[in-house]
């Protein structure tokens, strides 16, 4: 399948995909969403609030191409790992 291609070019052309993410930094990002008070809707507003129709579209493919290629290593990691998954 394709998804792997496309996922890979939709991420180097994505302008809201981080560049390089140093680990620490990466930990604070992700600390918002650990709160236990955290507004999904809120943030998502936050974040897509000064995206216009074409970038909305692309973030949304970009999220479909992650969906597929995350499905297709799950399947690949089910088969590899077979016996222990039917334990």
């Amino acid at each position: 399948m394709a998804s792997s291609k496309s996922s890979s070019r939709s991420r180097t052309a994505h302008s809201a995909t981080p560049a390089k993410t140093t680990p620490n930094k990466l930990e604070e990002n992700l600390n918002v969403f650990k709160s236990d008070n955290f507004d999904a809707d809120g943030y998502v507003q936050t974040k897509c609030n000064s995206l216009n129709e074409k970038e909305i579209r692309q973030l949304c493919s970009y999220l479909l191409d992650l969906k597929k290629a995350s499905a297709e290593e799950m399947r690949r990691s089910v088969y590899a790992n077979y016996t222990a998954f039917i334990r």
